[in-house]
């Protein structure tokens, strides 16, 4: 009896977790399509996974109409750690030249580990003197994971000032 209750239970969540991703899975494949209308007319859902698949989307197809909406959701607190680093990592590719004080702002106010992660790898595409300066610092930071990724990113930034590549 157990047994076929937790089954129940199971089916029922699949179902109910069916329902509520089909806009995720149907935002998900109009990012792929560059469907620039669906996804910025998302961009204010409330859902922070359906943004974070908006953003991601916009930054992937380098919409530079976009830029306000990324820089909202980026500087938007009430909005969650994914949402956010997925419009910082669209704001590196579509790499508006404003973006990089807002990128530091944001991994500054960051509290969430995978938020400053990602801010971090979004930063690298911006390799100016404060810019350079923050990853250094981030690179003794206690979080290994951090620390690394810090390291990285500035060895990307300092290949891409000597002309080698782009982060």
């Amino acid at each position: 009896m157990a047994s076929y209750r937790f089954g129940v239970i199971v089916g029922l969540l699949a179902v109910l977790g069916g329902c509520s991703s089909s806009l995720s899975v149907t935002t998900q494949q109009k990012a792929r399509q560059g469907d620039v209308e669906f996804l910025m007319d998302r961009m204010t859902h409330k859902d922070e996974w359906i943004v974070a698949d908006c953003a991601r989307g916009l930054g992937q197809h380098r919409v530079a109409q976009a830029i306000p909406e990324l820089i909202r959701v980026l500087e938007d607190e009430a909005i969650g750690p994914y949402a956010r680093w997925e419009a910082g990592l669209a704001l590196a590719r579509i790499h508006p030249p404003d973006a990089a004080p807002r990128l530091r702002l944001a991994y500054q106010r960051a509290g969430h580990p995978e938020e400053r992660y990602w801010l971090l790898v979004a930063m690298a595409a911006y390799c100016d003197e404060e810019t350079r300066g923050m990853l250094e610092q981030a690179t003794s930071d206690s979080d290994i994971f951090l620390s690394r990724i810090a390291l990285k990113s500035l060895q990307d930034c300092q290949k891409t000032l000597e002309g080698e590549g782009t982060p």
